[in-house]
């Protein structure tokens, strides 16, 4: 009772302004993170590297655009709202490591024309894969990616 008492209290004393712009401020950031959910990734990355564009030497960003842009190529170009935990572990885990080291010397050798292809290309051969090292910094440069959208209201 005495809870409800103190709670009544404090209630009197916020005006209605403040308490209609309290309203409206929750409310535009929910509608922001509602409206960017159903964007695709791909769209997010596109919007992720143009906020970075200056961050970056321009050999880091091809990197890491590079590693963005293979997640949408084997993950699917899903809705931001849709990327679970689930799906990111799926991809460190079961995904990623069937990604050939120097794929490029795939498509020259066998004339694969995406990642998919190489790796569908290579599947019971011996061809060395993404090292551990190199599997973390693109999980890392996912994460970043993540935690961005999650500061911008994306998610």
């Amino acid at each position: 009772a005495e809870v409800e008492a103190y709670r009544q209290k404090c209630a009197r004393l916020i005006t209605p302004e403040q308490l209609a712009a309290a309203q409206g401020a929750a409310g535009g950031a929910a509608a922001s993170t509602r409206r960017n959910q159903g964007k695709l990734i791909s769209q997010a990355i596109d919007v992720y590297f143009k906020e970075h564009a200056n961050a970056w030497s321009q050999e880091q960003m091809r990197r890491i655009r590079t590693a963005c842009d293979l997640f949408v190529e084997l993950m699917g170009d899903q809705a931001v709202g849709e990327v679970t935990r689930d799906h990111l572990r799926s991809y460190r885990d079961d995904v990623l490591p069937t990604v050939p080291a120097h794929e490029n010397k795939i498509r020259l050798q066998r004339g694969t024309t995406s990642v998919s292809e190489s790796i569908a290309a290579i599947k019971e051969e011996d061809w060395p894969r993404l090292s551990e090292g190199e599997r973390l910094k693109r999980m890392q440069w996912l994460e970043q990616l993540f935690a961005w959208l999650a500061a911008e209201g994306w998610l």
